[in-house]
């Protein structure tokens, strides 16, 4: 009877550390540090690599006014919208201990726009923004396991290339003026982030 439950017990922490690794696994993250700043899908494809994707959305919107006893004047309004999306290819070394160091390599691919008005005078001037981001880079973090389901990770975004095109269309009513703006960026810089990760 001892011998079936050491026998039972050994099976049962081979299937808990394998848990964590299992090919077919999936998960989903969130960033902890700047909370809501970016959530991620990732499914495991061997014990030692998983495919990700990341990614983040924001929108801002600001409009003002002025008022001076019975008159009010409306100000400047403008909205902001940005959708950043990050696929990884992530290589985990050492997949059986708690603490899981991790290499990957990942994609950029960004969308954004924008829109402005501003009152001057009697007319308004409108502005429309619209921006395109691609680029590549290197990451690398360590994942600690608290359980087979759960884990927090340090991740960090190290060297990294994007190309950016943008285009700002200005409007006065009278004139159409339209400027375009191609830029290439190579950096090597640390861009540290707190993940929580739920398998499933």
């Amino acid at each position: 009877m001892i011998h079936i439950q050491k026998i039972t017990l050994i099976l049962l922490l081979a299937v808990v550390i394998q848990a964590r690794t299992l090919p077919g696994k999936s998960s989903f993250a969130a960033r902890i540090s700047d909370l809501g700043d970016e959530f991620g899908f990732g499914r495991m494809i061997s014990p030692t690599a998983m495919v990700l994707i990341d990614g983040s959305l924001e929108y801002v919107s600001r409009n003002s006014e002025s008022k001076a006893g019975a008159n009010v004047a409306p100000g400047p309004t403008q909205s902001e919208f940005l959708l950043t999306v990050y696929p990884e290819y992530r290589f985990y070394m050492l997949p059986r201990n708690r603490v899981v160091p991790y290499l990957g390599f990942y994609g950029i691919v960004g969308i954004g726009s924008s829109a402005a008005e501003k009152p001057t005078g009697t007319s308004v001037t409108a502005e429309n923004g619209s921006s395109l981001i691609l680029g590549a880079g290197a990451s690398i973090g360590a994942e600690f396991f608290l359980n087979r389901y759960v884990s927090l990770s340090a991740h960090a975004r190290l060297a990294q290339y994007t190309y950016e095109n943008s285009k700002l269309e200005t409007d006065t009513g009278f004139t159409l003026v339209e400027n375009k703006q191609i830029n290439h960026r190579i950096g090597v810089h640390l861009e540290p982030g707190l993940y929580v990760r739920l398998y499933f």
